[in-house]
């Protein structure tokens, strides 16, 4: 888990489900920087990913991310509460080239029925998607495990083949609980 993390470029938040689901990711966008103009607030910058900001070209706005290394680029940890059998629906603005290909995933607690533990369990959302260099809306949905507990959702975006370079724009995930049961 902590080898993961390392690797991504993360951002970290608490949040809570709404009765209609609320997004998950702030300024999935990347239009509001920090201080020096230099990298997108609530996103930390892993030197290990060769990132940068691209200013020229951006699939909205004025503002994407450009990686030219690492396995998993970019990820947010937040804290769910209930999120058993919630659909988490993720979508990402992506390009990339020489062969990139891009994958979303998410990593969640679940409770172990045998041993009564809890540990994390990974997700993919979409993998291996072949990528161009136009830009592309990826997007896809899971739905969460009926054993998933309260505590820890890391949503990440990954170049999945570890080849070529990978562009991301308009990063978005939103959570949507499981509906309750009719009353009868």
């Amino acid at each position: 888990m902590k080898k993961l993390l390392l690797s991504l470029a993360v951002g970290t938040a608490a949040f809570v489900l709404g009765a209609t689901g609320k997004p998950i990711l702030p300024n999935g966008s990347f239009e509001e920087l920090n201080e020096a103009g230099s990298w997108p607030l609530h996103w930390e910058f892993k030197p290990q990913n060769k990132g940068r900001l691209g200013t020229t070209g951006a699939a909205d706005g004025k503002y994407f991310l450009h990686f030219e290394d690492g396995y998993g680029v970019l990820g947010y940890q937040t804290t769910v509460a209930d999120p058993a059998g919630a659909e988490l629906e993720m979508s990402a603005s992506v390009r990339g080239g020489d062969g990139c290909k891009f994958g979303m995933l998410a990593l969640y607690k679940v409770k172990n029925a045998r041993t009564g533990k809890t540990q994390f369990y990974t997700h993919r959302c979409v993998w291996d998607e072949p990528l161009t260099g136009e830009w592309q809306k990826v997007s896809g949905k899971i739905k969460l495990r009926d054993d998933a507990v309260s505590g820890e959702l890391i949503i990440a975006f990954y170049r999945s083949n570890r080849t070529g370079f990978l562009e991301l724009d308009n990063v978005a995930a939103r959570l949507v609980p499981r509906p309750e049961p009719a009353a009868g």
